[in-house]
């Protein structure tokens, strides 16, 4: 079999596997999400997936902690949820990481008065908070803007609240918070998933990976020859 179709083969196969993440961020069910639930700040579970966290933390012996909160207002109009488990008052400089014991598709981040700058001295450059991976606002976020992975809000008087849904299968997703004050504002984040991805799909990545390993070898060998 020659080059061009093997580039075919595999260029119909990573197609595939894009277009199923594809697929599951245009057809998000909102009658399915699930929200994380937390034991401690570092310790949480979701429909059986265990899940780990790190970086939380404030110059407060009683923060952050665990609080149960509703994301029901205007802000969070496209997916509201109640009673939600709630890492609270942790530092807006904070760089987090959750962690997944398996994949999950479809995650949403609920943030709860994220801020832009302290206004000490006029208005200054926006807080960033860049993430290890693509995502768009689903609701809220009225003041941000985004650029690549990187949401930016604006030092413009006011908290920012929304929902940030990150598509496809995650393992992992982490965060570096920059705020050109380098002064600590306590702010909140939930988390929430809509389905636990089946085992075909996991399988399915995986089976693409391999082949294009396997292609890229075979390649090489036809190369040298």
């Amino acid at each position: 079999m020659n080059r061009k179709i093997f580039s075919l083969i595999f260029i119909v196969l990573l197609g595939k596997i894009i277009s199923m993440g594809n697929s599951e961020a245009s057809n998000l069910n909102l009658d399915e999400i699930t929200p994380l639930s937390w034991t401690t700040i570092s310790d949480g579970r979701v429909n059986g997936i265990d899940v780990n966290a790190s970086g939380f933390s404030f110059p407060s012996p009683d923060s952050p902690s665990i609080q149960s909160r509703n994301y029901t207002s205007s802000s969070y109009l496209a997916a509201p949820l109640s009673n939600v488990d709630t890492i609270f008052n942790y530092s807006s400089l904070n760089d987090w990481t959750i962690t997944f014991d398996r994949p999950v598709s479809n995650l949403l981040l609920y943030s709860y008065s994220w801020r832009g700058n302290i206004n000490r001295f006029g208005t200054e450059p926006p807080t960033s908070y860049t993430f290890n991976l693509p995502f768009t606002i689903l609701s809220g976020f009225n003041s941000a803007t985004i650029s690549d992975n990187t949401l930016f809000v604006p030092d413009v008087g006011v908290l920012d609240d929304g929902i940030l849904f990150f598509p496809g299968l995650i393992t992992s997703l982490s965060v570096i918070s920059e705020n050109p004050d380098n002064l600590p504002g306590g702010q909140a984040v939930a988390f929430a998933i809509t389905a636990v991805p089946e085992p075909r799909t996991i399988v399915g990545a995986g089976t693409a990976i391999a082949f294009g390993t396997g292609f890229k070898r075979k390649l090489a060998k036809a190369k040298k020859k």
